[in-house]
């Protein structure tokens, strides 16, 4: 029943799509590490179904999309609980790359009236410009998509 009650509440002014990771640094096989079984094949095969959903989505029920773009895996931009895990050298893990290869989505192509902004943080709700944006539009719900969480959830 409850279920049913958010449904009727959901609507296009209120409800936003938030996109989440789809970029070159969490998909493109450019960014693999095999040797530490760090592979994105099934990722690669999700994002055309997720282009795919995004379409269907934006045609029939409208409304905000946001695309959330990584903050880069380096340690300047790490929160402590992060750095934290990286104490034993066994499990280091920075990114090198400061093209900005790693940021730039991965097949997905953000319209001009989608909302894409840079994470300050992993988790997209501490970051103070989403915060504000979704309060100017009034969102309440969403519908959310992505990959890698469990990392986001972790910091």
């Amino acid at each position: 029943m409850t279920k049913q009650i958010i449904y009727e509440k959901m609507n296009s002014d209120n409800t936003a799509l938030l996109v989440i990771d789809i970029v070159n640094g969490c998909c493109h096989k450019k960014c693999e590490k095999p040797e530490w079984g760090i592979t994105f094949s099934k990722i690669r095969q999700m994002v055309p179904k997720l282009d795919k959903f995004i379409g269907e989505y934006r045609k029939k029920f409208g409304g905000l999309i946001c695309f959330a773009k990584i903050t880069p895996w380096q340690e300047k931009f790490l929160t402590d609980n992060i750095k934290e895990l990286y104490k034993d050298p066994k499990a280091y893990y920075y990114s090198d790359d400061s093209t900005g290869f790693s940021e730039e989505f991965y097949l997905l192509k953000p319209q001009k009236s989608d909302f894409v902004f840079t994470k300050n943080h992993y988790d997209c709700f501490t970051d103070q410009g989403f915060i504000k944006e979704l309060q100017t539009r009034k969102i309440r719900y969403f519908v959310i998509a992505g990959v890698f969480t469990d990392g986001c959830v972790l910091s």
